[in-house]
């Protein structure tokens, strides 16, 4: 890890930067909802989605490619919608299909974004 990085971001926070930081300061497995970039998004745990939020929209550890310009997405496990959401971002007319088993995580999954 570079280190002037990590300086850099505690001097001059980006976007996930204070994202992380936040979440780590709200209390765990309590209801929340943030603003980020063009989404809202209504989560269970704050810290869990943030750390998704990294790894998905920042990093793109999903990220792939399709000849197909409608590929059929399976999110299963869903939680918020955090993969949904960026598989819609790359891929506007995919058809996707998000699987959340537990309900009060998924009663944040049905809300617009």
């Amino acid at each position: 890890m570079n280190p002037f990085r990590t300086l850099k971001n505690y001097l001059f926070p980006d976007e996930m930067s204070r994202l992380i930081r936040d979440a780590h300061k709200f209390p765990r497995y309590t209801a929340q909802e943030i603003t980020f970039r063009v989404y809202r998004i209504q989560m269970t745990d704050y810290l869990s989605v943030a750390y998704q939020l990294l790894e998905i929209m920042e990093e793109e550890r999903l990220l792939f490619k399709s000849t197909n310009d409608q590929p059929r997405i399976f999110d299963c496990g869903a939680n918020v919608g955090i993969v949904s959401l960026y598989m819609k971002s790359k891929f506007p007319n995919a058809r996707i299909v998000a699987f959340e088993p537990d309900p009060k995580v998924f009663s944040c999954l049905q809300t617009k974004h």
